[in-house]
């Protein structure tokens, strides 16, 4: 018999009760739990999309700005990123507005730590972020906003790239990279 502390309905009663405490480590320890669930193959009662956005939610309300919650938020980024590849963005996000609304706050949330990674110097994550909200915001209609906030994620990773690549030595594979990104941008226009 499983132990009723990994069980879905507690794990979600465990982070809202956390969050209603103020407690958002605890929260995020039982979405993260839940979404180990999920990736096991349970039936949770909740859409992996929506775990993921709670959690970064939680995560970036926790500790705003930081180095730390960068790398947790990237890292579960790529997992929503990977899935996506996997079941297709309908499949993940969901179909009609409601997934045009939850890959626009995805889109928006890379947008924003890509702006502040950026901020703090840090162009590895500012290229890693933009390259993410470029993919997201090509996933939506085609409006001229989306078209415009593609091509400017594009022109700021190969930005990001150029940054990277004045700080190392090793400049041909980030050039190689760079031009990739323009021309995504070419395309684009």
């Amino acid at each position: 018999m499983a132990c009723c502390d990994f069980e879905p309905e507690y794990l979600t009663l465990a982070a809202h009760e956390a969050i209603a405490s103020n407690s958002n480590s605890t929260a995020v320890a039982a979405l993260s739990r839940t979404l180990s669930l999920i990736a096991s193959g349970r039936d949770v009662g909740t859409k992996e999309v929506v775990v993921l956005r709670n959690l970064i939610n939680l995560i970036l309300s926790t500790q705003e700005g930081s180095l730390v919650s960068q790398e947790e938020v990237l890292k579960y980024l790529k997992q929503a990123q990977s899935h996506i590849s996997e079941q297709g963005y309908a499949g993940f996000f969901g179909a009609g507005s409601m997934g045009e609304r939850e890959t626009t706050w995805f889109a928006g949330v890379c947008w924003n730590q890509a702006l502040a990674a950026a901020r703090c110097q840090d162009w590895k994550h500012c290229f890693q972020f933009h390259a993410m909200s470029s993919e997201l915001y090509a996933s939506l209609p085609e409006t001229a906003e989306n078209l415009g906030k593609i091509q400017t994620s594009l022109l700021l990773c190969v930005a990001a790239l150029l940054a990277i690549d004045s700080s190392t030595d090793h400049a041909s594979e980030s050039l190689k990279v760079a031009s990739a990104y323009m021309e995504k941008c070419r395309k684009v226009c």
